[in-house]
């Protein structure tokens, strides 16, 4: 499973590697990953006043059999 920690304020870990990073070209949003031995850290940067959603799925089915992850802004 993946563990995940969201904090809106304070200092953020340093992951070491390198960044990936995937920008949505309709709704400006982007998500920001690296990969630190076992360890996965994400960012993501929308303009929203609500929820943003992140799902992950080795199939490429989109949602169906994905694991989803939201967060308030």
């Amino acid at each position: 499973g993946i563990l995940s920690s969201v904090a809106s304020q304070g200092p953020h870990p340093q992951a070491r590697g390198s960044t990936n990073t995937y920008k949505d070209t309709k709704t400006g949003a982007t998500f920001n990953w690296t990969i630190d031995g076992d360890t996965l850290y994400v960012g993501v940067t929308a303009k929203a006043t609500g929820w943003v959603g992140v799902g992950f799925n080795p199939t490429g089915d989109k949602k169906d059999g994905a694991d989803m992850y939201m967060f308030v802004m």
